[in-house]
């Protein structure tokens, strides 16, 4: 069991937070072969994907999302971790077995990183799965104690992509979820773990 006090923090809007991005360790892409030849294209594609949310952040605007007054951003966290595997594990065929993540799962893919001497809450995106053959996109949403390296929250989404080109197409996924938290996921949460300090 998470320790709800931990959890607290994300949902006051004081408590600033250092968006970290999109992390693939766990993925896997399904449909795309052809357009991942090699190591460096998935790579490339990953960095890509990771630096729209940068250049774009008043479209993918994590403060509004997630209610926050302050966010900072340490893209370079996940952009190292994201180069520490061979890229090519993460394609997958039609046939293979339903690939999924698990909290559990989740907390070892944050045990591994190294924040860098970051401390204090973290939010990172974990994909599960990118895959054109279901039109689908899964991401769990990663709330982290970067001092100690204890997954507070993770909850998983799915959202269609949607978008031209390779990127703007998982990007329209990401601007799905992150519409999604705002709608409705984001009060959902707070019901579910915020618990009243007597």
């Amino acid at each position: 069991m998470l320790p709800a006090q931990s959890r607290n923090s994300i949902f006051m809007e004081e408590t600033p937070v250092t968006w970290l991005g999109i992390d693939f360790t766990g993925a896997i892409f399904y449909g795309d072969e052809d357009k991942f030849p090699d190591d460096e294209a998935i790579h490339k594609f990953i960095e890509s994907l990771n630096n729209l949310m940068l250049a774009e952040s008043a479209k993918y605007d994590i403060a509004k999302t997630f209610r926050k007054n302050k966010v900072t951003e340490a893209f370079y966290i996940t952009a190292s971790q994201n180069k520490r595997f061979e890229a090519s594990a993460l394609l997958g065929k039609s046939t293979d077995p339903p690939h999924k993540l698990s909290e559990n799962i989740v907390q070892e893919i944050v045990a591994s990183y190294d924040f860098q001497g970051l401390s204090g809450l973290g939010l990172l995106f974990n994909v599960e799965s990118f895959s054109k053959t279901t039109v689908s996109g899964v991401v769990w949403v990663t709330f982290v104690n970067m001092a100690t390296k204890e997954v507070l929250l993770t909850e998983r989404l799915s959202n269609p992509p949607r978008g031209f080109g390779l990127r703007n197409y998982w990007a329209g996924c990401i601007y799905g979820i992150l519409k999604q938290i705002q709608s409705n996921e984001f009060s959902s949460w707070q019901q579910k773990y915020y618990r009243n300090q007597q």
